[in-house]
C-alpha cells in the first residue's frame, strides 16, 4: 500500500503541527491519529512553547486533577524504599491514599479500581462534598421526588403512552422523526462520521493511488482491496463506493432507501452493485427486499459470509488484504 504522505501533505504538518498541535492535523489531514504522531516524530517535531495552542493547553492541564501526584507520595516512596517494602510492582500498587482525607491506606484484593477511599465515612463525605458546589438548572439539587409523588408520574407516563391521542403516539410526530431521519441519510450525516454503528467493525480509511473512502468494516476494507485486485487483472474495469442511494418513494416510513456498499463497472459495459454483509439483521433484510421490488432490474450482489470466506482463501495473493 502506497504512503499517504505526499508533498503537499508533509508540508502542512511541519507547518501548523508546532502551532496548532496534533488533533488539528488529524482532522485536516483524515489521517488517524498514530500516523500522525509517527510522522511527526520521524520529522523530530515539537510543539512550539511560545503558541496560544501550547499556553492554553498548560492552563488547561494545571485545572486538572488527573496525573498529580499525591501529597507526600515522593518521600512515602523513599521511606518504602530505605526499607525495602516495595519488592515489586504489584506490592507498590497496593498503596494509596484516601481522595478525602488523604490518609495512606492498602486497597482490598479485587477491588483496587473500585475504591477511593480509606472508609465508608470518608466515601458518603466524598459524594457529598463533590455535588455541594454544583448547580442544579432546576433547583432539585440534593432533592429527591417522594414516593407518592414518584407514584403519581408513573401513573401519568403509563396513561400518556397508553393514550391513542398522545402527542408522541400522534401519526404527524412520527413522520416527522422520519423525515429528520431521512434528511440525515440524504445529507449522508452518518456515512461521513467516524463513528460506527457496530462496535465490533473496524472502521478507517481506504486509500490508494487514485481512490480514498471512509469504510466501516474490515471486510469492506479486504473487498475494496479484493476489487482493486480484479481489476489490475482486467476482469473488472472500475469500481465505486457507496456512489448511488435508491429511494422508495411509496414508502413513508421505516426503511425509506438504500444504499449499496459498491458499485462495480465490468469491461463491457455493464455494472452491478454488491453489498458485504456478515450477518442481516431485520432492517437489512427489508431494504433487499424493498429493492428487488421497486428496482427489479438493477442487479445486486450479497457478499455474505459464506462468498466473503471463499475469497478469503486467497487473501495471499491479494496485496492490502488484512
Amino acid at each position: 500500500m502506497q504512503s499517504p504522505w505526499d508533498q503537499k501533505s508533509l508540508d502542512l504538518l511541519i507547518k501548523n503541527y508546532p502551532t496548532k498541535g496534533k488533533m488539528w492535523c488529524v482532522r485536516a489531514l483524515g489521517m488517524k491519529e498514530h500516523q500522525v504522531r509517527y510522522k511527526a516524530a520521524l520529522l523530530g517535531l515539537r510543539l512550539d512553547t511560545s503558541s496560544a495552542f501550547y499556553r492554553a493547553s498548560v492552563a488547561r492541564r494545571s485545572e486538572k486533577v488527573t496525573g498529580r501526584k499525591r501529597p507526600g507520595h515522593s518521600a512515602i516512596m523513599k521511606r518504602y524504599a530505605q526499607e525495602g517494602r516495595i519488592l515489586n510492582h504489584k506490592r507498590q500498587r497496593k498503596h494509596f491514599f484516601c481522595s478525602q482525607c488523604k490518609r495512606e491506606f492498602i486497597k482490598p484484593s479485587g477491588k483496587s479500581h473500585m475504591v477511593r477511599c480509606c472508609s465508608k465515612a470518608c466515601a458518603v463525605l466524598r459524594n457529598k462534598n463533590k455535588w455541594s458546589g454544583r448547580q442544579h438548572p432546576r433547583g432539585m439539587l440534593g432533592k429527591k421526588h417522594k414516593p407518592d409523588v414518584r407514584a403519581k408520574l408513573s401513573i401519568a407516563y403509563k396513561k400518556q403512552w397508553a393514550d391513542p391521542k398522545s402527542t408522541f403516539r400522534s401519526e404527524a410526530f412520527k413522520q416527522r422523526q422520519s423525515d429528520s431521519m431521512i434528511m440525515r441519510h440524504a445529507n449522508k450525516e452518518f456515512y461521513n462520521d467516524v463513528s460506527n454503528a457496530y462496535s465490533r467493525c473496524k472502521a478507517g480509511w481506504w486509500e490508494n493511488d487514485d481512490k480514498r473512502y471512509y469504510m466501516r468494516s474490515s471486510w469492506e476494507h479486504n473487498y475494496a482491496w479484493y476489487l482493486e485486485w480484479l481489476k489490475a487483472r482486467g476482469d473488472i474495469k472500475d469500481w465505486e463506493y457507496e456512489p448511488d442511494t435508491f429511494w422508495f418513494e411509496k414508502i413513508k416510513r421505516g426503511a425509506r432507501s438504500y444504499l449499496p456498499d459498491f458499485k462495480v463497472f465490468y469491461p463491457d459495459g455493464s455494472f452491478e452493485y454488491h453489498e458485504v454483509k456478515g450477518w442481516l439483521n431485520p432492517k437489512s433484510k427489508t431494504k433487499l427486499a424493498r429493492m428487488e421490488k421497486y428496482y427489479p432490474d438493477t442487479k445486486l450482489v450479497l457478499i455474505d459470509k459464506s462468498v466473503y470466506n471463499s475469497i478469503k482463501k486467497w487473501g495471499r495473493l491479494i496485496p492490502g488484504w488484512e
